[in-house]
């Protein structure tokens, strides 16, 4: 594993690889654990840094990610750390902070990276997919490298710090750490099942291979053909351009709640000049019908094998899963649609922007008081195809609720944040000024 670091960094010069740590599988991996780029602890360059990637290192992600091994049940000795970009990829400025901005050059030199690595690991059963990222990642290398994914469990995840309480609202936060825990749980169960045992010579081994890639070929086909359909809607429907907020005023209105009973309702359905959140709606509604439609296939598959009863146990709840994400997005949309009406005929009632003030669909960022900076939508949606989510219930969100630019917000911890930046979510009419 190593060997391919000092590789790539000697091929891309410049460029910061960590080494991976001695403790993780190598070559024996069965599960290979992807993030989305190296951390700042992974550096040794900086304050803690330890120069590998490695579940001991001093931060909060490598803090969790071994807790949730442990609780699953899972060796560090049979996994495998890496990231959908290998080191980190290009950023733009926008609006005076760095933000995440791959280039194709970073797409396809992280693509190779990864499918390098992939070869590396003869062993591998299982890839535990943490957050946007990740999964984009291991699309590009199924699109690419199909060879490689043939018979490779792909596990979506969350990044394990997803249900930070200072981001979600407490039913938001105990839902994200069930299906944290429960992916953690997928991979440690289709490791434990007989036919993803060590083969114990070389001929037991081409022979295991052969026949789990002929037993999956027809999956994967479908599936295959299923993803590259998805990922190309996917990049074709996400626009990169984004509205400049208007001017901010120096004073904040009432709020919309506090608007007249006899403002007219917004009929903004129709009249919408652009409305990213909806389109967000689709895309995730999309993603969700296509795992549904997934798992109904596997599930039909094992339906009537008595040697398939745990899968087809594990592959029930997860639909069941799915279902009741899918129930759970609908009352969402309706909710942001209400709430947008509102936002609507509280601004045209004032004759004020909806564009410089933070409403659900906004994407906002945040200032912390170390210089550290983070963007992120308000929305109730679980994922989004560019920024992480935090939900306007949550104590972050309620704080950030009508905040323009450069106000303070203080968080319950005593902490101050300044919002540096607001782009709407939204247009409904051209803002008054």
């Amino acid at each position: 594993m190593n060997h391919l670091v000092e590789r790539l960094r000697e091929e891309h010069a410049g460029m910061f690889v960590p080494y991976v740590a001695p403790t993780y599988g190598g070559t024996n991996a069965r599960l290979l654990a992807l993030l989305q780029d190296p951390g700042p602890r992974t550096d040794a360059a900086n304050r803690d840094g330890s120069g590998m990637l490695c579940i001991e290192n001093a931060d909060p992600t490598a803090t969790r990610y071994k807790s949730l091994l442990a609780t699953s049940g899972i060796d560090v000795s049979d996994i495998q750390a890496w990231n959908a970009f290998a080191w980190r990829p290009t950023t733009q400025d926008r609006g005076g902070r760095r933000v995440l901005a791959p280039s194709e050059v970073d797409l396809r030199d992280s693509t190779d990276a990864l499918a390098r690595l992939v070869r590396l690991l003869p062993r591998l059963r299982v890839a535990l997919l943490h957050g946007r990222h990740a999964r984009d990642a291991w699309l590009r290398l199924g699109t690419a490298h199909p060879d490689l994914v043939v018979g490779i469990e792909a596990i979506a995840s969350w990044h394990p710090l997803v249900d930070h309480p200072a981001y979600r609202t407490k039913n938001d936060a105990a839902k994200y750490t069930r299906e944290l825990t429960n992916s953690f749980a997928s991979a440690a169960d289709h490791l434990r099942r007989p036919d993803q045992a060590y083969p114990t010579t070389p001929e037991e081994e081409v022979r295991a291979t052969e026949s789990q890639h002929q037993a999956d070929r027809p999956t994967w086909r479908s599936t295959l053909n299923e993803l590259r359909a998805r990922f190309v809607a996917l990049r074709a429907q996400e626009s990169p351009e984004h509205p400049e907020a208007a001017t901010h005023e120096a004073s904040r209105p009432s709020t919309p709640e506090e608007a007249e009973p006899t403002a007219p309702a917004a009929q903004t359905e129709d009249q919408a000049e652009f409305d990213r959140e909806l389109d967000q709606y689709a895309l995730t509604e999309a993603n969700l019908l296509a795992q549904r439609l997934s798992l109904r296939a596997d599930l039909n598959e094992c339906r009537d094998s008595k040697d398939r009863r745990e899968d087809y146990q594990r592959l029930a709840e997860s639909e069941r899963s799915v279902t009741l994400r899918l129930a759970d997005l609908e009352r969402a949309r309706r909710t942001y649609l209400a709430k947008r009406d509102e936002v609507v005929a509280w601004a045209r009632l004032r004759g004020v922007s909806t564009d410089s003030r933070a409403f659900r669909g906004s994407i906002v960022t945040i200032r912390y008081a170390d210089g550290g900076t983070e963007t992120c939508v308000l929305t109730e949606r679980d994922t989004d195809t560019i920024y992480d989510t935090v939900s306007p219930s949550s104590t972050l969100g309620e704080r950030l609720k009508l905040a323009q630019v450069d106000d303070t917000i203080e968080l319950p911890n005593g902490e101050a944040i300044t919002v540096t930046d607001i782009r709407p979510g939204f247009r409904v009419s051209p803002p008054v000024r």
